[in-house]
């Protein structure tokens, strides 16, 4: 359900798959909040859908109230790298209600993930595409001076394949 607190949205966190079914959460009016997909260090990642577009995409929530806020900052850096291979869209960012928000493209799989998936093995094809879209989204990154602080923060979770990406396992 839709609350407003002071001309402001509230997103009500839904605690069971139950309550989730039976409201519909919606992030800056046209994205459905469904089921939580993961938690980083400084908030959660939702699925959601675009209510007009049937689109998939990822909602990431942090606190107001946290202490060390970091998403929108993450926002910004996802603003200046739109376009570049392997960064998702950034669709809509904000506040609402208690809720620094992100909407972006919903990935699929981080590398830790598949490596696991397919037991511990990976064919030199997917090994070979993977560098090569990890060299070209640095390269991409360095290209924005955003700084080396940002590439030493990436670990291998941190990576994610497209959701639509085919490699051969």
């Amino acid at each position: 359900p839709q609350c407003t607190h002071k001309n402001r949205k509230v997103i009500q966190v839904v605690q069971s798959k139950q309550q989730m079914e039976k409201s519909e959460v919606l992030v800056a009016g046209k994205y459905i909040l469904k089921e939580k997909i993961g938690k980083g260090s400084f908030g959660q990642i939702y699925h959601g859908i675009n209510k007009e577009t049937k689109e998939e995409v990822a909602i990431k929530l942090e606190s107001v109230t946290q202490k060390s806020q970091q998403l929108l900052y993450e926002a910004k850096i996802y603003k200046k790298l739109q376009g570049g291979i392997g960064i998702p869209k950034l669709h809509w960012v904000g506040v609402q209600g208690e809720f620094n928000v992100m909407v972006i493209d919903l990935l699929g799989s981080n590398l830790e993930e598949l490596r696991i998936k397919h037991g511990n093995t990976l064919s030199l094809k997917t090994v070979l595409l993977i560098g090569e879209q990890i060299v070209q989204s640095t390269l991409n990154i360095s290209d924005f001076k955003i700084g080396i602080y940002s590439l030493q923060r990436l670990p291998p979770s941190r990576y994610q394949a497209g959701k639509f990406f085919d490699w051969e396992v």
